[in-house]
């Protein structure tokens, strides 16, 4: 057998695989939204530390569901809750909120 066309199969092989792949998880899921995790993470962590940034944040992102991560969702919700009471936005009050709704469990380690 030729080296070269072992080579050149295998890569045919990978390139139809993956595509087939992504294929079938859109065929099954629809189309998958775009993902910024860590862009998520900084939005959440900035809204905690800067006064202002809910504010701001909240003229963009309507609802909790622009955040890909559940866990992302949760943490934007409680941050809702407390804006709606007038309450501050830091680390302290979204955990101690996210407590109360019996959430911090399920956002874990993200938060800490």
């Amino acid at each position: 057998m030729d080296p070269i066309n072992l080579n050149k199969d295998r890569k045919q092989k990978r390139r139809t695989s993956a595509g087939s792949a992504a294929d079938v998880g859109t065929l099954v899921y629809g189309k998958v939204p775009p993902q910024a995790r860590e862009l998520e993470e900084a939005v959440l962590g900035a809204i905690m530390l800067e006064k202002g940034a809910f504010d701001a944040v909240i003229e963009t992102i309507r609802n909790p569901e622009c955040f890909y991560v559940d866990a992302h969702q949760r943490i934007f919700r409680a941050i809702q809750s407390l804006a709606n009471k007038s309450q501050p936005i830091d680390i302290l009050t979204v955990v101690e909120e996210l407590r109360m709704k019996e959430e911090l469990d399920i956002v874990g380690d993200l938060i800490m």
